[in-house]
């Protein structure tokens, strides 16, 4: 593993050359540190949003509403991580929603 700054650091798991400036729909993972399950806890097959998780939601929403050529397809946040498709794009996509919060969804086991 590399070392930069006498640290040790994951490789990139962006693609080599590609523009991400460009349009395209985005599979995005969010991930927090160490994998603390900070932004909530699973009840029931549901999850509940932490005060921290709560945030993480409205913010996420936000980046949406200020920034005209992104779109939020779906997205889910887990107690540790955040899943999202969303697409660039100076078209929008009859389908597609500008924010659908996910703030209990049923888990299947």
């Amino acid at each position: 593993m590399e070392r930069f700054q006498n640290k040790y650091r994951i490789q990139s798991h962006r693609m080599p050359k590609w523009d991400y400036s460009g349009n395209g729909i985005y599979f995005i993972t969010l991930v927090t540190q160490n994998r603390e399950c900070k932004l909530g806890q699973i009840n029931n097959g549901n999850i509940i949003l932490s005060d921290f998780g709560k945030i993480i939601n409205d913010e996420w929403l936000k980046s949406f509403e200020i920034r005209d050529e992104l779109y939020l397809d779906e997205y889910i946040i887990m107690p540790n991580h955040l899943h999202a498709i969303a697409r660039r794009d100076a078209r929008p996509c009859v389908s597609t929603t500008r924010s659908t919060p996910h703030q209990t969804t049923q888990i299947n086991s």
